[in-house]
């Protein structure tokens, strides 16, 4: 059921004319959990991964589906501080709560193998790993619908930080700047559009929230 996604789906030579399934893939429906700073680490009903469920259910339940009809399921596994996440990423080694909350899944980190378990999708056989971030996420599922790898897709962004110094693990937490990082690093965190735009932003801290889409065909 979990396999590899391969980009071979992507659209990126020119002269490819006009997309095969056009018309016939649609967004259903649309959900979004609650929005917090971060996860308190005690409110079990606020972790990633009941945010996650929350987001699935509000999508299913606005596009009309029920869990027996989803059998398709997209979901990013990363978590928005990345690898160099440092304190604000990971829960360990902090002891973990009763099941489903013995582990990273479903505190720091969601999948798809996670999210069938805990919301009991019977008939799931599309589940690829490896899955790309939000951007790439809807020409993914689009493909699959389009393709017949399933009928009925969730697909599923995660993300959320925990208490502490965001980004601040590996590397990032050196005392120096090294390199070409002495002109980004110093002036704290950053992401692509401020390089390409020159435009200067400050993050102050990750949300903890989920949003998800279904992907019927029309």
């Amino acid at each position: 059921m979990a396999t590899q996604s391969n980009y071979a789906w992507r659209r990126d030579k020119d002269g490819l004319g006009v997309w095969e399934h056009r018309g016939k893939v649609a967004v259903a429906g649309y959900g979004h959990s609650p929005v917090d700073r971060r996860w308190d680490g005690t409110s079990l009903d606020k972790t990633l991964g009941a945010y996650s469920i929350m987001a699935c259910q509000k999508a299913m339940d606005d596009a009309g589906v029920t869990p027996d009809q989803i059998d398709g399921i997209i979901c990013c596994q990363s978590h928005i501080a990345g690898g160099s996440g440092g304190s604000a990423s990971q829960w360990a080694p902090r002891p973990y709560f009763d099941p489903p909350y013995d582990s990273e899944w479903g505190l720091t980190l969601v999948n798809a193998e996670w999210l069938i378990k805990q919301m009991h999708l019977p008939n799931v056989t599309y589940a690829p790993a490896n899955v790309p971030t939000i951007g790439e996420m809807v020409g993914l599922a689009s493909q699959a619908v389009g393709d017949g790898l399933c009928t009925t897709c969730l697909v599923i962004y995660p993300t959320g930080n925990l208490e502490g110094r965001y980004r601040r693990g590996g590397e990032n937490a050196d005392d120096y700047a090294r390199g070409a990082r002495q002109w980004t690093v110093p002036w704290g965190n950053h992401g692509g559009n401020d390089f390409i735009n020159i435009f200067p932003t400050i993050n102050i801290a990750s949300n903890t929230a989920a949003h998800t889409m279904i992907w019927p065909p029309s």
